[in-house]
């Protein structure tokens, strides 16, 4: 699983609910979105927003997360 976790060309998507989790549980979620660049999926729009690396503590709601190694250019 390192070895994938690594790789450069990994993306990740993922539901993110921040109300499921305690306060370590989220802690653990937003320290390892840490290491990659992160986008909100905009269903509705069919787009990426960028929220850098740290963004996820800031997020209210559920939403849909790529989280990839890449900045992704689009």
């Amino acid at each position: 699983m390192s070895n994938l976790l690594e790789n450069k060309k990994t993306k990740i998507i993922f539901e993110y609910n921040p109300h499921k989790y305690n306060h370590e549980e989220k802690q653990i979620v937003v320290n390892f979105a840490s290491n990659f660049s992160t986008y909100l999926i905009d269903d509705e729009k069919g787009s990426l927003e960028f929220l850098g690396n740290k963004s996820l503590e800031k997020i209210e709601k559920q939403y849909n997360i790529l989280l990839s190694k890449k900045v992704i250019q689009g």
